[in-house]
C-alpha cells in the first residue's frame, strides 16, 4: 500500500495530461509511422497532444534511424528521448547522478521511503 501511495504522489507532482486515443482509422493510415505497428497508437497520441517530450525505453520509438524519421519530424526536433537522455539533457542530471540510480528499482525507492 505504501508503494502505491508513493508512486501516486510522484505522478501527482508530475505534469501529466491524459490525451485522447487515436482512432482506428488514424492508426491504419499511419501504420508505417514507426517500426512496430503496436507502437503507432502511442506515437500518434504524442503527436496529436503536441507533447513536450516523448520519453521511452522502447527502441522502436527512440532509435535514430529511418524507422523513426517520420515520428521525429512530426514532433519537435530532439523531443523523442530515452529516459537517461531526458534526465541528462532536459533535467540537467550529471553522468554520475544517472550512474548512481541506474540499477535502482521501484522497490528500492519504496524501502528508502519507509526507512
Amino acid at each position: 500500500m505504501a508503494c502505491h501511495g508513493w508512486k501516486e504522489g510522484l505522478l501527482a507532482r508530475a505534469q501529466i495530461e491524459r490525451v485522447s486515443e487515436p482512432t482506428r482509422e488514424e492508426i491504419d493510415t499511419n501504420r508505417t509511422l514507426v517500426r512496430d505497428p503496436k507502437d503507432v497508437a502511442v506515437a500518434l497520441a504524442a503527436i496529436n497532444a503536441r507533447v513536450d517530450y516523448l520519453v521511452s525505453t522502447d527502441t522502436d520509438l527512440t532509435d535514430l534511424d529511418a524507422t523513426t524519421e517520420e515520428l521525429r519530424a512530426r514532433l519537435a526536433p530532439g523531443r523523442v528521448m530515452k529516459p537517461g537522455e531526458f534526465l541528462n539533457q532536459v533535467m540537467g542530471w550529471t553522468h554520475e547522478s544517472l550512474e548512481a540510480i541506474s540499477r535502482r528499482r521501484w522497490e528500492d525507492l519504496v524501502e528508502e521511503k519507509k526507512g
